[in-house]
């Protein structure tokens, strides 16, 4: 399979600027509402996904957690966790933590790709990412990148 073929398989996109997007569904598993969202992939997010408030209330999801929290840029926002069904990486994952914001957006951070035991490539020449799990690929690719390093 070719490396845009896999991105297409796992909804992935990257758009003019760079930007990767991947595809989730989020299911309110006690209403059976549910909505397609084009995740942000942003390595410099640690969390899992995060959401808008606004997406939050749509889905009707009820808030488990309220904290406060300190932006980069130093302002307070309350955020909270939601606990619902996501559809992604062709898995479904019940009582999976979902962080909101207020006005966030959604993004896809590096730890729900690390449990995952995900690879993810850039290919910003061509325009393409591709997210892996298959461990004879990764190990590929280690070696290749540990022999150009």
């Amino acid at each position: 399979m070719k490396h845009t073929e896999a991105g297409l398989k796992e909804g992935l996109a990257m758009n003019r600027k760079g930007q990767t997007f991947i595809n989730a569904e989020i299911l309110n598993e006690n209403t059976g509402k549910s909505k397609k969202i084009s995740f942000l992939i942003d390595t410099g997010f640690d969390g899992y996904l995060q959401l808008s408030q606004s997406d939050i209330s749509e889905l009707g999801l009820e808030i488990k957690e309220k904290s406060l929290s300190t932006l980069a840029n130093g302002h307070k926002v309350e955020t909270g966790i939601v606990k619902t069904k996501v559809k992604i990486f062709t898995q479904e994952i019940s009582n999976f933590p979902i962080q909101f914001l207020p006005n966030g957006v959604a993004i896809i951070g590096t730890q729900l790709l690390r449990d995952a035991k995900k690879m993810i490539l850039f290919d910003y020449e061509d325009g393409y990412v591709t997210i892996t799990g298959e461990a004879k690929l990764k190990k590929e690719i280690k070696l290749l990148v540990d022999k150009i390093v």
